[in-house]
């Protein structure tokens, strides 16, 4: 596999598994209470990624603590431990922002590969 494909791949996992945790967390702070957790979550937070906040009622613990750090850890480990680049934290954290924006759209786009595990 090249660099290229490598790269594309390992991105797209980290939005899948971004995906998967706000699905656990928001599973988890909403009590099982939402049958279409996924239109729910992407509906808190499509506008503006504090609406999950709001939806969890964690004053951003989910957002900050813990959905954001997911993506800090990838940009560190692939772009900073992997391509030798050296970024700052604002920057890791501004990628990151970026990808937790990125996950809720692709969960937004595919509900139905974030629900299926809800039958389970």
């Amino acid at each position: 596999m090249s660099n290229k494909k490598y790269l594309k791949q390992q991105h797209h996992n980290i939005i899948v598994d971004m995906g998967d945790f706000i699905m656990q967390y928001g599973d988890q702070k909403l009590n099982h209470s939402e049958s279409k957790l996924s239109e729910t979550i992407y509906s808190a937070a499509k506008n503006d990624l504090k609406g999950l906040d709001r939806l969890f009622k964690d004053k951003g613990f989910g957002r900050t603590e813990k959905f954001f750090k997911i993506g800090e850890g990838y940009i560190n480990d692939m772009y900073v431990n992997n391509l030798r680049n050296d970024l700052t934290p604002e920057q890791i954290h501004q990628k990151a922002e970026a990808l937790a924006k990125e996950a809720i759209e692709y969960l937004g786009n595919h509900p139905k590969e974030f629900d299926k595990w809800e039958l389970a």
